[in-house]
């Protein structure tokens, strides 16, 4: 597993359409593009306690990941 940080770049290409906020916040983690990585695919999968994070940073930004997808079907909730 790489240990350099994802750029912001990095960060916005794995997420795609995804707010400032999102991005600062993962990037703060100082997480990797390979722990990000990570953290979608727990995330994508639902993976509970079948499948546990590898490293402290990849649980902080599934966390983060989780969170951000909570405040989208919040806000699309909320427009309805």
């Amino acid at each position: 597993m790489l240990d350099t940080p994802a750029r912001s770049e990095d960060v916005r290409t794995m997420l795609d359409d995804v707010d400032d906020e999102t991005v600062q916040r993962v990037l703060e983690t100082g997480a990797s593009v390979d722990e990000i990585a990570e953290a979608m695919h727990l995330v994508e999968n639902n993976v509970g306690g079948d499948e546990l994070p590898t490293t402290a940073r990849v649980e902080e930004v599934r966390e983060i990941l989780l969170d951000a997808q909570h405040r989208v079907r919040t806000a699309t909730w909320n427009a309805w």
